[in-house]
């Protein structure tokens, strides 16, 4: 079809209006030609994939270093003193220890979600041997004598490594004493099994048993514990100095709110009940330090990142205007090469955000080995790391991927000449 002009003159121009050029360049040419271009430029391409590695990497050490301590924090508060309720006399109390009678004790133990309850008195600070003293007098050590009740082994929480606990009078000739494991280790004592003797402020005693015993309030590591029988002849001191209870997991608030009442029903502020602590936020309170420091560092290396990609970028556009003539004086559209650099970008986002993957849970895995916490990783997170990694390439590259299909064929091969 012919289609006539006019020209300035008003002649007319027969000369035939030539079809537009269209581009036969496809997606997967142009992504092969991005990659291609990537590999070409590896090392201007490292600075900023380097960046956007340590920005992701940053970014995913968050959540799992936060996790990890969280973690942490649960097992250092184990589920047996979480379970644990301490009672003793409060500051303002005008008596120095505890006042149970009968009918207390007993109902103290049919709470529901008890599982024991144990008392525990300092009688005094002794000196214990292995020896008489008038055979070795420097051989002793200096430690605290406790009076428990027989429930205490379960209330604190105590776990025997040899021999058995107290048992009271079964016949033997001497009153039976159970060791801390701490003070065992000083007096050379690892094992109960051979009827080992030890002297108390000169009086002996036969050790039955060596305990570990995860109760903090009171020493029990360094310690040695008799049975403190009252007259009933099991429940221990009526008036004990400290009151252990062992609770189930999921009773610990209530039998603590009971204890207080039933201790002290009129609210008089003679007790002291302590719980377990706030487990929320202490993990709050490690999870905001751990955030404020990663997350800090994680947006000032995801800007460097972003900053450089655009840098590098079009420092390439400007270097490749000779290539960007060519490709478009040979039939290139704008769409394609914009499309080619875009891809270039999200390329190098992508790969950065890979790299970063791996550098955050490799630093989460040793940080939390390093500090003895369970690694904790959400697999979710890591699966979306690298595409914020694509993302964020893909934002940074867009202005110089605008930029590169602004340029005309001609312009752009008359500045390469």
């Amino acid at each position: 079809m012919m289609i006539r002009h006019h020209t300035l003159a008003g002649l007319p121009d027969s000369r035939p209006t030539l079809p537009k050029a269209r581009s036969h360049i496809s997606l997967g040419q142009v992504a092969d030609e991005a990659l291609f271009t990537i590999a070409e430029n590896l090392r201007r391409a490292a600075f900023a994939m380097i960046g956007v590695a340590v920005g992701v990497a940053a970014i995913l050490a968050v959540a799992g270093l936060t996790a990890s301590a969280s973690a942490a924090v649960l097992l250092g508060f184990n589920t047996d003193q979480a379970r644990r309720i301490d009672v003793s006399p409060s500051s303002e109390s005008a008596q120095s220890t505890l006042i149970l009678t009968d009918d207390q004790q007993h109902s103290l133990r049919n709470l529901p979600g008890v599982v024991a309850a144990g008392t525990i008195d300092q009688i005094g600070a002794v000196s214990i041997s292995t020896l008489p003293f008038w055979i070795d007098p420097d051989g002793a050590q200096d430690t605290t004598l406790l009076g428990v009740s027989s429930d205490v082994v379960h209330a604190a929480g105590c776990e025997l490594l040899t021999g058995r606990w107290l048992l009271g009078a079964d016949g033997s000739h001497y009153s039976e004493v159970v060791l801390g494991d701490g003070l065992a280790e000083l007096l050379g004592v690892t094992s109960a099994a051979d009827g080992r003797i030890v002297y108390i402020a000169s009086d002996p005693y036969a050790v039955t048993g060596v305990v570990h015993c995860k109760y903090s309030g009171i020493n029990l590591t360094d310690s040695a514990m008799i049975l403190y029988l009252a007259a009933d002849g099991d429940r221990g001191p009526s008036a004990p100095e400290h009151l252990l209870i062992s609770t189930e997991s999921a009773w610990t608030n209530q039998v603590r709110s009971a204890v207080g009442l039933l201790l002290d029903p009129n609210q008089t502020g003679s007790v002291q009940v302590s719980g377990p602590p706030d487990y929320a936020a202490i993990r709050e309170a490690v999870a905001g330090d751990i955030n404020g420091l990663y997350l800090a560092l994680g947006g000032v290396a995801l800007l460097v990142a972003t900053i450089g990609i655009v840098n590098t970028r079009l420092m390439a556009v400007i270097e490749r205007v000779p290539e960007i003539g060519l490709r478009r004086a040979l039939g290139a559209t704008r769409t394609a090469i914009g499309v080619q650099f875009l891809l270039e970008s999200a390329g190098i986002g992508l790969v950065g955000g890979l790299i970063g993957t791996a550098m955050g849970l490799a630093t989460v895995v040793l940080v939390s080995l390093s500090q003895s916490w369970p690694p904790t990783i959400d697999l979710r997170l890591a699966g979306l790391a690298p595409l914020a990694g694509l993302l964020l390439g893909s934002i940074a590259g867009a202005y110089p991927a605008w930029r590169a299909s602004r340029f005309e064929p001609v312009a752009a091969l008359r500045a390469a000449g």
